[in-house]
């Protein structure tokens, strides 16, 4: 039977990385059509997507380099401030980096680092400096990471991104299971190939890539990033996924099903 409970997301406030274009974008305005005060963030050099997306129910925070800690010390007090009564309730890890070159050509150190930098150390460490405001004050909340099913599956010049996202998917499992007794939940959603404007690029219609790929997904479609952005609100939503923690959640059409 489906929960008849009320959202808890009227009223609360999340934060959201990564928020410019996207899945991000996407994901802050599922959560204000869903009543929550979204706080986003992004690079300086998005800044025109970031203003372009403020309205009543979406502020924004600095912009920076989430792999500075200075910066992320700073975003996390101001994005609690701009947040309001009842603190910052949310985290949706978003931001991300995508390199993507030949193994025995291109893949080297400084582009692995580069990626857990991004992927895998920045998400972590903006986890713990939130979560660590939530447990003095005992209030609960959720963390949302945004993974990829290329963390389960091998892609041909994936190598650094695929790793970086694996380890996010653990890095989601600690802070599920250490966070858990302070009632913060954490959990990833997994997308597949989604139609932002870079997934269009990357995997344009009628190429013989795109339809091989495909060719592997059951519902024989796409992501949209509103569906990532739907799952996304569903994990931050007290009341309806209040028992979901630790998951990693596929939102790829059923691509995983194929061994």
């Amino acid at each position: 039977m489906a929960s008849t409970a009320p959202s808890s997301l009227p009223g609360s406030a999340i934060l959201v990385t990564g928020a410019a274009r996207g899945i991000g974008k996407a994901i802050a305005e599922e959560l204000a059509r869903n009543g929550a005060k979204v706080v986003v963030t992004d690079v300086p050099s998005n800044s025109e997507g970031i203003q372009a997306l403020c309205s009543a129910q979406i502020v924004a925070a600095p912009l920076g380099d989430l792999t500075n800690e200075e910066f992320l010390q700073t975003l996390v007090k101001e994005a609690v401030k701009l947040a309001g009564p009842g603190g910052l309730g949310g985290l949706v890890n978003n931001a991300g980096l995508g390199l993507f070159t030949d193994l025995l050509e291109g893949t080297g150190p400084e582009e692995v680092q580069r990626c857990f930098q991004v992927n895998v150390a920045a998400p972590l460490r903006l986890a713990q400096l939130w979560a660590q405001g939530r447990v003095a004050e005992k209030q609960r909340g959720a963390v949302v990471n945004v993974s990829s099913q290329s963390s389960t599956r091998v892609f041909p010049a994936h190598t650094s991104y695929s790793v970086s996202k694996a380890a996010i998917d653990q890095v989601t499992r600690h802070l599920a299971v250490e966070l858990g007794p302070h009632g913060i939940r954490c959990n990833a959603v997994k997308p597949t190939v989604v139609r932002t404007e870079m997934g269009k690029t990357a995997w344009p219609d009628g190429a013989p890539e795109t339809q091989a790929m495909l060719s592997k997904i059951p519902l024989g479609r796409f992501a949209e990033p509103e569906e990532i952005a739907s799952v996304v609100a569903f994990l931050l939503d007290e009341r309806r996924s209040g028992m979901v923690n630790g998951a990693c959640i596929p939102v790829d059409g059923g691509y995983l099903c194929y061994g």
